[in-house]
């Protein structure tokens, strides 16, 4: 009856279009909480990246937006999970907000550097471990 069961599931994920890595099972994650900073300030609405260096199932761009004092938690599958343990070059973008009638939308232009958008550029990397990743913060400069 347990393999049926698993079966059926299986089958109801690829139904779905959703990788059985994906809700149904799959990696390991272990959470992640970090901070963004320029020049010592925190960056607020800052959208942060973890582009994987690792090859592996699961492995897929992880990001979140930083809260007032610049700080996140990524999520993988479930708000704040965090992401698979490995290897990961990481990108800041900081858009200028944008007013839309009711609603404030970061769609201006990048206010940090353009080096930071890119996981070529960017010079952040961070390994990921099993069981809780405070990171350091990320201290970004206006300098090249």
């Amino acid at each position: 009856m347990k393999r049926k069961t698993l079966s059926i599931l299986a089958l109801i994920c690829l139904a779905m279009g959703i990788p059985l890595w994906s809700g149904c099972g799959g990696p390991e994650v272990a959470p992640v909480t970090g901070q963004i900073k320029l020049e010592g300030e925190p960056i607020p609405g800052a959208l942060v990246a973890f582009y994987p260096l690792d090859a592996g199932p699961g492995r897929r761009v992880i990001s979140a937006v930083t809260d007032e004092e610049g700080r996140f938690q990524l999520t993988f599958r479930r708000s704040g999970d965090g992401a698979p343990p490995g290897r990961y070059a990481v990108t800041a973008v900081w858009r200028e907000p944008q007013e839309d009638g009711d609603e404030v939308l970061r769609t201006g232009p990048n206010m940090l550097p353009a080096r930071y958008a890119a996981p070529e550029t960017s010079g952040l990397t961070v390994t990921i471990s099993s069981g809780a990743n405070d990171l350091e913060p990320f201290e970004l400069t206006e300098e090249p």
